[in-house]
């Protein structure tokens, strides 16, 4: 008896470690996108104290999600400076969660069934993936101890244990409003076992909940119709019926698909994949195995029918809404499930070894086999996403963006550093991806300043300190424009991506020595135009022509800011007729800081049929809020640079 209990806490011990492994071993490299690096910004604001808000992170549907994951990284990220500490925290969050599932299955199904889900839950690729993230759909822990709630509520009738439930299912629900999903199982519980409670224990059940949930709610509710129209426009699609989300639900137990999110790698990984869609039909016909045995106890045993009901509950319950449905269900939304699945691969392979001993045997194996295969498949999987990840979905991963803005730091922290700059793709941290991830790791004791919106590429020059400036792209034609005014300190390749790069951008007391044109004009908005140059030399039709302008931001009031202006380039002859044109500003008027100097450059398209003849350029500031433009001194509302002499 003492050797198979130490064999089976041996085992145990094994699936933690495997656990700890898969989730802790090179943390750097996981996904560090808009959706995570948003989380991430939210909740370092919630550690700083600077807002406590009452909803989170919006999704797809137009409805925003509860507070609750940002204010759990909060709690790394006010005891470590660390990003990463924010990834081990929420992968730790998995490992509690299987270690929460082995003692609650064990309690109420036996050790063996406990020891099968624990595993499963341990290997799973896509379960480890989710868990290796700054942010999660949802938190199985929270779902395990659901399911533990509403099990003692229910068996074992503990009146503290539905409290406990509905607060667990609060909490839920505000991490990802998909969660609220499990409202069918709930409500379905409260309808079958309403007899248990007595009125006055539901509502004090309820309360937890209510408390817990009010201030989002109201939130919710005070933008009641804005969300409702976003929704409509989401959700509102004829219903349908979609069996997909039973596959998925398989596929979340096998990572079967998990190459999906290398992109254009994936076929890289499909060696592994196709193992993987053997482990997926293993796995289903345990899976099946297991519901049959549970719906064959829930008509047969009443002794027996609550726990393996409540199990039925939770598993079809969530299933039903994401399969009658009206938007598209991905892959993700079945973590809302587990690990309840993999209870039901545990019970059958119990069901399995109860019949004849050699069926449970045969079945251990094959789970064996499958949980080789994932591991196996985990560890080329995050091989694959840090020297392919930039190509594909996976995006680049986060260990490159961590040094990055490391070394930036370290540097401008060394030197008297006025201000961070970046040029990357997207200009916007609200929306783009790259923005977002220097944003939430540089901001905000540093609050970089974004350039290139609108496509279009610029500098940000200080007349009294240097300026750090990243670049996140290899486009030949920017890298020259920076090495005009800088000098590159380091850089860091991505295998299979952008070289990352930091320059140096000495100070410039004046711009004076710069432009070949020199043109000053001072424009309504606080803004001085500076000069230009323009090449080539000579034009000619057919040809892009590259102007650079250089603009002083001078008395910039914060009115002037909101106006959200854009620079105007056009080209005109003699007749006003417009030949060529391109409106774009690099650095978004809200971002501009006084006495700063901006240097950006634009390609005006010469149209072949244009006459070799003499023009004239024009530009100036317009607001993009209602248009008007920013006056001149003298009452013009252009600048007009030439003549410039195009040739055939």
């Amino acid at each position: 008896m003492l050797s198979t209990r130490l064999i089976h806490w041996a085992s145990i011990g094994l699936v933690l470690a495997l656990a700890l492994v898969l989730r802790l071993d090179s943390m750097e490299i996981v996904e560090f996108k808009l959706d995570e690096a948003d989380t991430l910004r939210r909740a370092r604001e919630i550690a700083l104290g600077q807002v406590f808000p009452s909803t989170g992170q919006p999704i797809s549907w137009g409805i925003p999600n509860g507070p609750a994951m940002s204010y759990l990284l909060a709690v790394p990220i006010r005891l470590s400076s660390n990003p990463i500490a924010a990834v081990a925290f929420h992968a730790l969050l998995g490992v509690l969660a299987i270690i929460a599932t082995y003692f609650v299955v064990r309690r109420f199904w036996g050790a063996g069934v406990a020891l099968v889900a624990a595993l499963l839950m341990a290997s799973s690729p896509w379960i480890v993936f989710f868990d290796r993230k700054v942010w999660a759909q949802n938190l199985p822990l929270l779902t395990v101890l659901m399911l533990y709630f509403a099990l003692e509520a229910v068996i074992h009738r503990r009146r503290w244990a539905l409290g406990a439930f509905f607060l667990v299912f609060g909490v839920q629900v505000q991490t990802q409003i998909l969660a609220s999903i499990h409202g069918i199982p709930v409500l379905a519980m409260l309808a079958i076992y309403r007899q248990r409670w007595a009125r006055n224990d539901l509502l004090l059940a309820w309360a937890p909940f209510a408390i817990v949930s009010f201030p989002y709610l109201s939130a919710i509710l005070s933008q009641g119709p804005t969300i409702q129209a976003q929704m409509a426009s989401h959700l509102g699609q004829p219903w349908s019926i979609d069996l997909r989300a039973a596959q998925f639900g398989l596929w979340m137990a096998s990572g079967y698909n998990l190459e999906a999110v290398l992109g254009p790698t994936a076929p890289l990984f499909s060696p592994y994949s196709q193992w993987l869609g053997w482990a997926t039909i293993v796995l289903g016909g345990l899976l099946a195995v297991g519901v049959a045995a549970g719906v064959r106890a829930v008509a047969r045993d009443p002794g027996d029918r609550d726990r393996h009901l409540l199990l039925l509950l939770w598993t079809f319950g969530p299933l039903l809404p994401l399969t009658l449905h009206s938007a598209p269900i991905f892959v993700h939304y079945l973590i809302n499930v587990y690990p309840v699945p993999l209870i039901w691969v545990g019970i059958g392979v119990e069901s399995l070894a109860s019949r004849r001993r050699a069926l449970g045997w045969a079945a251990g194996a094959a789970l064996i086999g499958v949980v080789v295969l994932q591991l196996l498949s985990v560890r080329a999987f995050y091989g694959l996403a840090d020297s392919y990840g930039a190509r594909g979905g996976f995006g680049i991963p986060f260990k490159y963006w961590n040094r990055l803005a490391h070394d930036v730091v370290k540097i401008a922290e060394g030197e008297e550093i006025a201000r961070i700059a970046v040029l990357a793709e997207g200009s916007d941290p609200r929306f783009e991806a790259q923005p977002a991830a220097l944003d939430a790791l540089l901001g905000p004791g540093w609050a970089p300043l974004f350039l290139g919106r609108g496509g279009v590429p610029g500098i940000l020059l200080s007349p009294s300190q240097p300026v750090l400036h990243i670049l996140t792209s290899d486009d030949e034609d920017q890298l020259r424009g920076w090495q005009r005014w800088g000098r590159e300190l380091f850089s860091i390749q991505v295998p299979s991506g952008p070289t990352l790069r930091i320059f140096r951008m000495a100070p410039q007391p004046s711009l004076q020595a710069h432009p070949t044109y020199h043109q000053g004009a001072r424009l309504s908005n606080g803004v001085e135009f500076l000069g230009y140059d323009l090449s080539p030399s000579p034009l000619r039709a057919g040809q892009a022509a590259r102007l650079t302008t250089y603009w002083g931001f001078d008395s910039v009031s914060d009115a002037d800011r909101a106006q959200d202006y854009q620079i105007f380039t056009h080209l005109l002859d003699a007749s006003g007729q417009l030949w060529s044109q391109r409106d774009g500003l690099s650095l978004a008027s809200s971002e501009w800081p006084n006495g700063y100097f901006l240097v950006q450059w634009v390609d005006l398209e010469l149209p072949p049929d244009m006459p070799a003849d003499e023009y004239q350029i024009y530009t100036g500031m317009y607001s993009l809020l209602d248009g008007s433009r920013a006056r001149l001194s003298g009452g013009a509302d252009a600048v007009v640079l030439g003549p410039v002499r195009v040739g055939s």
